[in-house]
């Protein structure tokens, strides 16, 4: 069977089924078997029924002895199934599937998984599946069973059965040179296609999950190569004079770092070259980013162009249209403010600052010499594209994103591996170092009373962060709601206000002009605050259910403090039934640099916890373990040789690479 043929081609598969499918986003034979599992039960273990153990995952082989239907007094269809083997019999339940009566007769054998129970003299096999005993391996019991990601109407048993189907007629040319395959014992990809659906055993789950992460990272890089290529073959809005660097940093109100001087002196050689820069400037909350960034902008302005300056939150282009004004007085006139809900953009306009909205207004961005890109990763590659495309002209501008996320040297080269990279790895001189304790439940009061002292007698103020925003069924953690409810009924002299992101843009920007202006003692909040909040009076973090953040999130959280003269503090406060000496936890009150805290999240969580779900588009990946040095090490590699050799002596790898993004190797 073709890959690239629709669907309903596939076995099992009917035109009632293809919204569901399509839900999924599955339209093609490839986006089917590229779905896959995202966990696995182990069920390869067929006990006997007399010795099962209580509450534990079993598989029993045995025969069907009866079948019977009983309702209950609230109209309830029960379907009992009764099994025996030679040891004992069971009973398994089934709830208003009276069709089971049909499917299952006396004397069938069948397989059976589920949880055993025991009601009174009875056994019970507890959320079984059941299927009949062919001779054949099993589908659904007796194997490592693959547990898919799911939509109303599509279960992972009927993608199942459609799989078993469809995997055996593939036909699959392998798309990786054997030079490559060979240096780095790859299985191939049908093998690997088929081991993660219904893997023999964990061995085999491992090398397929490995093959298939090697070519997720060495099609991300090739794409950054290519996009690169593309980058350099584009026009150039203009080279900037390096010299009237030095003319900026005369005018700015405080005297920069080592860190921010090379940073400077990196991007005035890429920004006075033939080629447009295309530069990530990493460094963590309070390292100076945005004076560097300010750099590049002055020297767009001095150069006779204009520049955009784009934000992820509303509140942070706030923040840095007001940060602009101060880094450029020569220029502060003429720095405007566009977001969903300003829009100050009038004639004499040179530098734009603006939030996602400003890729989608009909503004025509003309003669800019440099973008800058706040929070990069949480752009997606497609967002940064449509933004370039609204900049196109003759001219292309230099572009400098940013990412206040500390991110291990090893994976931003892969990550981002069409961008040249700048690092801010020292603090700008007077920031506090912030003390850090995690507080054991028994605490909590001593801490909340200590809080109280240092707002009414010291003048401080507080962040009271929680993880939700309301109450949740499904997760065990305080939200902002219930909490600032709470807070105002614990301390009711003081004045304590909310912000959170489901809020209007009007509405939190009121609370934190309020929180700056001191209106406010006690500001109860989500993770909006991660970035764009400055409130040099802040003093106090407390974070609620802190097991639940990576370590770079909590960092990045605790930069909220810190950042005037006075001593602040960052309380971490652990949920109910979480362990209060949670090792990762502690690291944070003995290490303050991002990048150390990087890389142990790195290693203890993988780079999810680095990321976040909603930084997702910092590097598109669904099957690759970031967190794996030695695979990203190989991807690269491997990816240098192919780009050397050429990616045309390539057809299958270049064809696939064409596929999947809109930019075409040619």
């Amino acid at each position: 069977m073709d890959i690239k043929s629709p669907v309903n081609l596939a076995p099992l598969v009917g035109d009632a089924l293809l919204p569901y499918l399509k839900r999924l986003g599955i339209e093609t034979i490839n986006d089917l078997v590229y779905h896959f599992p995202f966990r696995y039960e182990d069920k390869r273990t067929i006990s006997p029924i007399e010795t099962a153990l209580h509450g534990q995952l079993v598989t029993i082989n045995g025969k069907i002895k009866r079948v019977w239907n009983q309702r209950t007094r609230s109209g309830i269809n029960i379907t009992h199934v009764e099994i025996e083997d030679e040891s004992a019999w069971l009973d398994i339940l089934f709830f208003n599937q009276p069709y089971i009566m049909q499917t299952f007769r006396p004397e069938t054998e069948v397989y059976a998984s589920g949880i055993m129970d025991r009601n009174g003299r009875s056994l019970e096999l507890k959320t079984a599946e059941i299927e009949f005993n062919t001779g054949q391996i099993p589908v659904h019991t007796g194997r490592i069973v693959p547990i898919y990601p799911e939509t109303r109407g599509l279960s992972s048993k009927r993608l199942r059965a459609i799989l078993i189907r469809t995997l055996p007629t593939l036909e699959i040319a392998d798309y990786l040179p054997e030079t490559i395959r060979s240096k780095n014992n790859l299985i191939d990809e049908l093998t690997a296609i088929k081991s993660l659906h219904f893997p023999e055993d964990f061995d085999s789950l491992e090398k397929a999950r490995y093959r298939v992460g090697f070519d997720e990272l060495l099609k991300a890089v090739l794409k950054s190569k290519i996009r690169q290529r593309v980058w350099k073959e584009q026009g150039l809005a203009a080279k900037f004079n390096p010299a009237v660097i030095e003319d900026y940093k005369l005018d700015l109100p405080f005297k920069l770092t080592n860190a921010q001087d090379r940073a400077l002196i990196e991007i005035s050689k890429d920004s006075a070259s033939d080629i447009a820069m295309n530069r990530l400037l990493e460094g963590e909350v309070g390292s100076g980013k945005t004076a560097v960034a300010t750099g590049l902008i002055f020297q767009a302005l001095e150069a006779g162009l204009n520049a955009v300056f784009l934000a992820p939150t509303e509140v942070l282009a706030n923040q840095h249209s007001e940060s602009l004004k101060i880094l450029l007085p020569k220029y502060a006139n003429q720095i405007a403010l566009h977001t969903g809900s300003k829009k100050h953009v009038g004639s004499g306009t040179r530098v734009i600052v603006g939030t996602h909205a400003l890729m989608y207004a009909g503004i025509e961005l003309t003669d800019i010499g440099a973008v800058i890109i706040d929070e990069q990763q949480r752009f997606g590659v497609t967002q940064r594209a449509l933004l370039m495309a609204k900049t196109k002209g003759e001219r292309v501008p230099h572009v400098l994103s940013m990412t206040a996320t500390p991110i291990p040297r090893t994976l931003a080269l892969t990550a981002y591996g069409d961008l040249s990279l700048s690092v801010l790895d020292e603090l700008p001189v007077g920031r506090q170092v912030v003390v850090t304790k995690v507080i054991p439940e028994e605490k909590r009061a001593d801490c909340l009373t200590w809080l109280e002292k240092q707002v009414t007698e010291q003048g401080d103020q507080a962040f009271i962060l929680c993880p939700l925003i309301n109450e949740s069924e499904k997760v065990i953690a305080k939200s902002v709601i219930t909490e600032y409810e709470v807070w105002q009924k614990r301390f009711p002299h003081l004045n304590i206000g909310l912000l959170h992101g489901a809020m209007k843009a009007k509405e939190k920007e009121r609370v934190v002009s309020d929180f700056r202006d001191g209106q406010l003692n006690i500001l109860v909040t989500t993770s909006v605050i991660e970035v764009g909040i400055d409130m040099p009076n802040a003093t106090i973090m407390i974070i609620e259910g802190a097991e639940r953040y990576g370590l770079a999130s909590l960092h990045q959280l605790r930069g909220r403090v810190g950042r005037g003269v006075k001593k602040s503090y960052c309380f971490l406060f652990v949920s109910d039934g979480a362990n209060p000496l949670n090792q990762r936890l502690k690291a944070l009150e003995t290490i303050h640099s991002g990048f150390e805290l990087a890389e142990l999240d790195l290693k203890t969580r993988g780079a999810g916890d680095l990321f976040g779900t909603a930084q997702s588009g910092l590097i598109e990946l669904k099957h690759a373990d970031l967190s794996n040095s030695e695979l990203l090490k190989a991807t690269r590699e491997a990816a240098d040789w192919i780009w050397e050799e050429g990616l045309d002596r390539f057809p299958e790898l270049e064809e696939s690479l064409r596929d999947e993004s809109q930019i075409a190797p040619n």
